[in-house]
């Protein structure tokens, strides 16, 4: 387990689901990505996945040094990524590496802490995902991680409703429970079934991390998904939006921090599940 002030922020137990999703899911939506950006080191699990598709950089940020050297604690699950050619780990704040960044990622993910801790909101807000956007490539996808534990359901539906303004293409992807994934793009995507078994059958560590979820096939990945596009939308239609010059989210989330609110917004999201993905699309 890896802890930040107490808080567990990764493992090698049962976060891996969200650690390796968080890197497998993106990729396999933009098999053709060159460049991808992670916005968080953690266990390094996620980077590590991201490496094993034919991309040629991966930027890592992490704004705590001691992450980093924490990190190689977990080379065998994170495939010693730390000295993988691909991968640039930057010691960095993620909103100051993008600011300064030229931009061009065909994949930006980001897995940062929780929203109830003292400036992570900042990394759930309109601006810094208007700024995510600018420097995306065209077709660019983002993947947002998100709690459902530990938080309100005014709260998801507003870091929902916060992402999708800017990527309205959305779904959402459950890993684990009370771990949510928010798949984005300002541009129509589909999960195509043929490239994903062509991803399956050309990667061999693709299949050794799908085997150790209990996924044995390349479709199975869709038992994570949640909400297509139009029920997402319906989600977050009327929640707040969180931005630099009201951070609702910095004052709001602590007020969750001790509540277990998982098997809730669990409920409610699936009150919202009007439609399902068809044919291996999640654009429908």
């Amino acid at each position: 387990y890896l802890r930040v002030n107490g808080k567990t922020d990764a493992s090698n137990t049962l976060d891996m689901h969200t650690q390796l999703m968080l890197g497998h899911l993106p990729m396999l939506i933009r098999p053709d990505a060159k460049r991808a950006l992670v916005i968080g080191m953690g266990s390094g699990v996620t980077a590590g996945a991201v490496a094993l598709h034919p991309v040629e950089r991966i930027d890592v940020i992490e704004i705590e040094p001691a992450v980093v050297e924490a990190a190689a604690f977990f080379a065998k699950e994170n495939r010693e990524v730390l000295k993988n050619p691909k991968a640039r780990v930057a010691i960095a704040d993620g909103r100051n590496f993008l600011l300064a960044s030229d931009g061009g990622y065909d994949v930006i993910i980001s897995e940062p802490s929780n929203p109830w801790m003292r400036g992570i909101g900042s990394l759930f807000s309109l601006d810094f995902y208007e700024l995510t956007a600018q420097r995306l490539a065209p077709k660019g996808i983002v993947c947002q991680w998100i709690h459902a534990y530990g938080l309100f359901p005014e709260d998801l539906k507003m870091v929902v409703k916060t992402f999708r303004s800017v990527f309205p293409h959305t779904t959402i992807w459950n890993t684990t429970r009370g771990d949510l994934l928010l798949i984005g793009s300002k541009d129509p995507w589909t999960l195509d079934h043929a490239n994903l078994q062509a991803k399956y059958d050309a990667i061999p560590g693709l299949r050794e991390d799908m085997t150790r979820l209990g996924l044995h096939s390349p479709l199975t990945i869709l038992a994570d998904f949640v909400l297509v596009e139009e029920d997402a939308a319906q989600y977050g239609q009327h929640a707040l939006v969180n931005t630099d010059d009201l951070p609702f989210l910095e004052f709001s989330a602590p007020d969750s921090l001790y509540a277990d609110t998982a098997d809730l917004n669990w409920r409610v999201l699936k009150s919202f599940q009007r439609a399902r993905a068809r044919g291996g699309s999640c654009t429908n």
